[in-house]
């Protein structure tokens, strides 16, 4: 997703979701708030967007975020669960991410919507898994995982803030995302309040945003007027689905080499959470065979862009324009992908797919 209107710092959390720039969801049971994260940048604006055509476009064209965002609007927003209430803040809706009626930026707006609206369907979910299953919902409760096939539910084990990683975590891969996910964050913010859980939450509503983006390629070809700015942000937003998959990826395989050595009680309960790890191994399946159908559409969509005047080409795997490297993967990029490969976190991916 694009740097400037993507990174609202999304949130999951006991209760609902919430952004950077965003009301979010907050649980209460008995008068304790669940984690909430305070908007930084305003909330998103109600804009004069026709929403029930941006809904028609995202059901036409997109199954599953169809789903994610249709399901969330009809889970309710209060749960009765092991004889307590639980109610739900209402959360931002799917149109409050349409700032414009501009068509230029649908598409971006639509992979915004379908990202943040995940994470609150991620929480609203995981209460009706609760309640289907009888499951104990406890003192930390859980979250639910979708990426594809049915939701699972995932419980929380303890956790430390993300920002414990930060002097152990390798310099030279510090990306913007570092920032906004680990370094910088608020403390009641997803990934500090729920750690681990908190990351593999934001891997997969990136996960998401790729699937949409792909998914509208049908639209950009037949249907949108594919001027020159929506294909750059569309041929842009197609290469750097690798960059939040390894960055993420990253930040989850140290939290969890950081909690070997420094929080062992951490460690050992999300290593023996077999709801974690199987979510992990479904994410990164999915994610690397989604990269897989991106790698083959690149060219057929430069072909596409270049016949409209965006002269858009691979050289030695890299995006250009007009012979000139883009820079959408950000110059730590290489780093994270060198790390990845280093032996002390191909240990803890092992363990993660054992």
């Amino acid at each position: 997703m694009g740097r400037g209107l993507v990174l609202l710092m999304c949130s999951v959390f006991v209760g609902g979701s919430a952004c950077a720039g965003k009301p979010g969801h907050r649980a209460s049971r008995g008068g304790n708030p669940g984690i909430r994260i305070h908007p930084v940048a305003g909330p998103p604006r109600a804009a004069p967007t026709d929403v029930p055509r941006m809904r028609e476009l995202l059901r036409r064209y997109s199954k599953t975020g169809h789903y994610i965002v249709s399901t969330y609007d009809r889970l309710p927003t209060s749960w009765k669960l092991n004889n307590s209430t639980f109610n739900l803040g209402s959360g931002a809706g799917f149109g409050t991410y349409f700032r414009d009626d501009k068509v230029d930026n649908t598409l971006r707006y639509m992979n915004i919507a379908v990202h943040e609206i995940y994470h609150g369907f991620s929480s609203r979910m995981a209460y009706k898994l609760f309640a289907e299953s009888g499951a104990l919902y406890g003192r930390r409760g859980g979250f639910a995982v979708f990426v594809s096939g049915q939701p699972r539910l995932v419980k929380y084990t303890i956790t430390y803030p993300a920002r414990e990683m930060v002097g152990t975590y390798p310099d030279a891969a510090r990306t913007y995302r570092f920032g906004t996910y680990v370094s910088k964050t608020a403390e009641n913010q997803s990934t500090q309040g729920l750690g681990v859980y908190g990351l593999l939450d934001e891997w997969i509503a990136y996960y998401h945003t790729a699937v949409t983006r792909v998914d509208f390629w049908r639209w950009v070809r037949d249907e949108s007027p594919a001027s020159r700015r929506l294909l750059l942000d569309y041929v842009s937003g197609l290469h750097e689905a690798w960059v939040p998959y390894a960055e993420i990826k990253l930040f989850i395989l140290h939290y969890l080499h950081h909690a070997r050595s420094h929080r062992p009680d951490v460690y050992k309960a999300v290593m023996a959470n077999a709801g974690f790890r199987a979510a992990f191994r479904e994410c990164d399946d999915a994610h690397q065979a989604l990269l897989v159908r991106i790698s083959k559409l690149e060219p057929v969509v430069h072909a596409f862009a270049r016949g409209k005047g965006v002269n858009a080409s691979l050289v030695n795997g890299r995006l250009t324009y007009n012979g000139r490297p883009s820079k959408v993967r950000n110059a730590a990029y290489p780093e994270v992908v060198r790390q990845l490969s280093t032996e002390r976190y191909r240990r803890i991916l092992a363990a993660l797919r054992r």
